[in-house]
């Protein structure tokens, strides 16, 4: 195909380049064309996160890459001229966030989100080492190790929570100490979800507990006590919360860590090639940085210093926060794209009086009573 000059300057160029591409359809502004000589075979590292929403085939290759203010500018510009949609609407979508979520677990079952098995690659503390743990023992005097306690928060079909399972598990029977294996809970507040969890062959109740819970608006159940666990994953979790509702949200996950307790915290960053292609779909606009998707169920689009704000605010010391920044080159459509991330460990200080504020730096650069269970059981 012919090369093009891609016209980065204005709204109009991005619009003029892309339309002229791809047979009169809109992309957005963070879409580039791959040159001749990059039309090769190219394979994805082992390990490198899947796409949440859309996975790339084996013709693509992920890429960190820097924070390019050109196209941040312009893509500011086409997110500045959006229209909400009417407040009447919005509401609906409040109202009905957990049908639509059932909805989308009902038709897609557990085949949409791939098993996160890049997570233990990237953090290793997600994975138990027994020797270690009883070496710590030993240290402090202790006559055993305590075994901890891990939870996946928006568990969805436990995409995080099977592969952390499986490995937790493995890890300590190889050092025969099954009793060393965390115990996992994983909640969500689609009911539809849960019973995927509960019904998959991996559950077992010696290791784990499924729940439905909405963070959002409603307490923890009893059972996972304050200041009990030692590590919470949030992935892409936070981002389906009305941005009114997550401080709260935020507050009840603070108070079930334990002192020193941390959670991975990773979700949409802003100017993601997700969010540049709302602003080609008219009328999905909820509120700045919020939007709905065509099935009902909605996302946030997060920036750095607003998040380390949300979470900060209810004690949480924020760190290693980023932008997480992929460059996605597909060598069959011939086309780069780009995905932003936000990334950060939300610790409960060990002494969490003394916490008023995070101390934080972070980066731009790329780098209930009781529970309430799903209403069918493990088959």
């Amino acid at each position: 195909e012919e090369e093009m000059d891609t016209g980065l300057s204005s709204e109009k160029g991005w619009r003029d380049w892309s339309a002229a591409a791809s047979g009169n359809e809109w992309k957005d502004a963070f879409y580039t064309f791959c040159k001749n000589d990059e039309k090769k075979t190219i394979v994805k590292k082992e390990g490198e996160a899947n796409d949440e929403e859309e996975a790339p085939d084996t013709n693509a290759s992920w890429k960190e890459v820097e924070w390019d203010e050109e196209r941040a500018a312009a893509s500011r510009a086409l997110l500045e001229a959006e229209e909400k949609m009417s407040e009447e609407q919005s509401i609906q979508f409040e109202q009905n966030a957990s049908q639509f979520w059932n909805t989308f677990y009902g038709k897609h079952n557990n085949r949409f989100f791939k098993a996160r098995n890049y997570l233990p690659t990237r953090h290793p503390e997600l994975v138990i080492d027994p020797a270690a743990e009883l070496r710590a023992a030993a240290e402090s005097g202790n006559e055993a190790p305590r075994r901890k306690i891990f939870m996946e928060i928006g568990c969805g079909t436990g995409s995080t929570l099977f592969p952390l399972l499986d490995l937790n598990h493995k890890a300590a029977l190889a050092a025969n100490r099954e009793d060393l294996c965390p115990f996992f809970y994983a909640f969500d507040f689609s009911s539809e979800a849960v019973s995927l969890v509960i019904g998959n062959e991996l559950y077992d109740e010696k290791l784990c507990k499924g729940f439905v819970c909405d963070v959002a608006n409603e307490e923890l159940p009893e059972e996972v006590r304050e200041n009990s666990v030692d590590i919470g994953m949030m992935v892409f979790v936070m981002s389906a919360i009305s941005p009114e509702k997550m401080k709260d949200a935020a507050a009840r996950l603070y108070r079930s860590l334990r002192p020193g307790g941390f959670i991975l915290f990773r979700d949409y960053g802003q100017l993601d090639m997700t969010q540049m292609r709302f602003v080609a779909k008219k009328g999905r606009k909820i509120d700045d940085n919020f939007y709905a998707r065509a099935d009902g169920t909605r996302t946030f689009f997060f920036d750095l210093p607003s998040t380390e704000q949300l979470f900060s605010s209810v004690g949480f010391d924020v760190r290693d926060l980023r932008f997480d920044i992929r460059e996605i080159k597909n060598r069959k459509r011939m086309i780069s794209m780009y995905r932003v991330w936000v990334c950060a460990k939300l610790y409960k200080p060990l002494d969490p009086s003394s916490s008023s504020s995070s101390s934080s730096s972070y980066s731009s650069s790329s780098r209930s009573s009781r529970f309430r269970e799903a209403s069918s059981s493990k088959k």
